[in-house]
């Protein structure tokens, strides 16, 4: 009690800086903390949307397959970009999957009458371009499901 204040009071009063300074401490750890999170959930955000564009790529290329009845360049330019991006966005489902499509693609592309020699490789040809349409029309669930588990944002798998 040199100054003549109380024991505590002096207490109080040389521990003032250090309480200061936790207090500070604790407010700075909270930003830094939030910041953390912004910054995670801005990386979520761009990995979602990054996987979204390709899976409204790939919806875009069986709607046009479906409608044009066929496939054409453009349609492999968007399949090679689906592939390319694919790899480093999903895991290999996505990927074997999209490589599935180019494979389909070459089918689709070409006539029956450039690839066939006979009446019955023409038939094939063509059966094989049907069963490839009907597949694609039917493919909304697989595609969903396949694509579920990357852009679920409540799970964003990073």
């Amino acid at each position: 009690m040199a100054d003549g204040l109380p024991y505590w009071l002096e207490v109080v009063k040389a521990s003032g800086p250090t309480i200061v300074a936790l207090v500070i401490g604790g407010i700075a750890t909270m930003i830094a903390y939030r910041q953390w999170r912004t910054a995670k959930d801005k990386l979520r955000l761009d990995l979602f949307e990054r996987r979204l564009a390709v899976y409204d790529l790939i919806e875009r290329y069986r709607a046009r397959v479906l409608q044009n009845g066929s496939a054409d360049t453009e349609d492999i330019r968007s399949l090679h970009e689906m592939a390319s991006r694919s790899e480093f966005l999903f895991g290999r489902d996505v990927t074997e999957f999209i490589e599935k499509l180019k494979r389909e693609w070459q089918v689709l592309v070409l006539p029956a009458g450039k690839v066939a020699k006979d009446e019955a490789s023409r038939r094939e040809h063509l059966d094989r371009q049907y069963e490839i349409k009907k597949a694609y029309l039917n493919q909304d669930v697989e595609l969903r499901k396949l694509f579920t588990k990357y852009l679920s944002f409540g799970k964003l798998k990073s």
